[in-house]
């Protein structure tokens, strides 16, 4: 999580990434503006949570940013991210080959 560390470090990088981040998630939460369940939902929320992630971002400090990767920095955290994360697009890709 070296990486993690310079990212909450870095002030410049953390704001293009964070400006990047809110234009992302708001394109995605106004184009997809359904919270139905199905996968028209799973893609708003993902919005959402990426800005709400964004505005975190640029308003947190430097020790907030630190104390959020220090509770996060472990391995049974990261497994779990990358579980969901890989069952989400599973999801999504299924339904988007099967859409049409």
């Amino acid at each position: 999580m070296e990486y993690a560390r310079e990212f909450a470090e870095n002030i410049s990088l953390r704001y293009t990434v964070a400006f990047l981040e809110l234009a992302v998630g708001l394109a995605i939460v106004l184009s997809h503006r359904s919270l139905a369940l199905g996968y028209e939902g799973v893609i708003t929320v993902i919005g959402g949570l990426m800005v709400a992630e964004s505005v975190f971002h640029l308003l947190a400090s430097e020790e907030q940013e630190r104390r959020v990767i220090e509770s996060i920095d472990n391995e049974l955290f990261l497994k779990g991210s990358a579980t969901v994360g890989l069952a989400l697009g599973f999801y999504l890709v299924t339904k988007g080959f099967t859409c049409f």
